[in-house]
């Protein structure tokens, strides 16, 4: 995670990323996320995006990093639970 806390990096260009859906994310699993970039049109010349890790919150619930596919706007993401209990993740809630 870098100090500007960027979430998606798409060559030179950083963008946050959204939740699209609310999920439920099973303790000590991985899962991927609809996610919504906030810039337009970032990825349209590769369709790819390298994204970030960086914890979600103060729970141990992180975004893992990777190059992820990305269509227009919208990508998934891998989010890790690493707690004990089941977190939701909101709908429209910064990743």
């Amino acid at each position: 995670m870098n100090k500007s806390g960027v979430y998606l990096e798409l060559g030179p260009q950083r963008a946050g990323l959204i939740a699209n859906e609310t999920i439920i994310i099973p303790s000590s699993t991985i899962m991927s996320v609809d996610a919504f970039c906030k810039v337009a049109n970032l990825t349209d010349e590769t369709g790819l995006g390298y994204v970030s890790p960086r914890p979600l919150g103060k729970r141990n619930v992180v975004l893992l990093e990777g190059v992820v596919s990305c269509k227009g706007p919208n990508c998934k993401v891998n989010v890790s639970n690493y707690e004990e209990v089941p977190v939701t993740l909101q709908k429209g809630s910064k990743i």
